[in-house]
C-alpha cells in the first residue's frame, strides 16, 4: 500500500469548496491540502473539514482514508489499540494478505486464497 499523494487539485470549505453546489454529483468526500485531511460535504450543500485517525491518509481514488503506509503484526500493529473504531481488518504489504484483529488487541497476519487479493472496500479477499 502506498501512502496517499497530494492531490491535484485541493479545497477547502472558505475557497474551493465542493459543497454548494456538489462539485461531482454524489461525491461528498474530497482531498484537503493535507492528506491527513479531507472535506465531507452534506447533502444540504454544508462543508465540513474533517481528521483522518492517526496512522491514515486521505485516498481521493476511494473517497476513504487509508493507511500511510501498510500494517504488519510486527512493523506496524494497527490492533493495540485499534487504528480505527471497530475496525478489524486492515490492509497488508502484500495484495494477497491483510492483518485481522482480535476483540482484545491480538493481531493476525492472514493470506487471502490463491487466486485472490484483499479488496479493503469490502473487507474480503475477492
Amino acid at each position: 500500500i502506498a501512502a496517499a499523494t497530494t492531490p491535484a487539485v485541493d479545497y477547502n470549505c472558505k475557497r474551493r469548496n465542493p459543497c454548494d453546489p456538489l462539485l461531482t454529483a454524489n461525491k461528498f468526500h474530497y482531498p484537503h491540502a493535507r492528506d491527513k485531511k479531507y472535506v465531507q460535504c452534506t447533502v444540504y450543500g454544508e462543508c465540513f473539514v474533517r481528521k483522518c485517525p492517526k496512522g491514515l491518509v486521505f485516498d481521493d481514488s476511494v473517497s476513504v482514508c487509508v493507511a500511510d503506509k501498510c500494517y504488519t503484526c510486527d512493523d506496524y500493529n494497527p490492533c493495540e489499540p485499534l487504528v480505527m473504531p471497530d475496525t478489524y481488518f486492515y490492509p497488508s504489504c502484500s495484495s494477497n494478505t491483510f492483518v485481522q484483529c482480535g476483540a482484545v488487541g491480538q493481531c493476525y497476519d492472514q493470506h487471502c486464497p490463491a487466486g485472490t487479493s484483499w479488496d479493503g472496500t469490502v473487507s474480503t479477499c475477492k
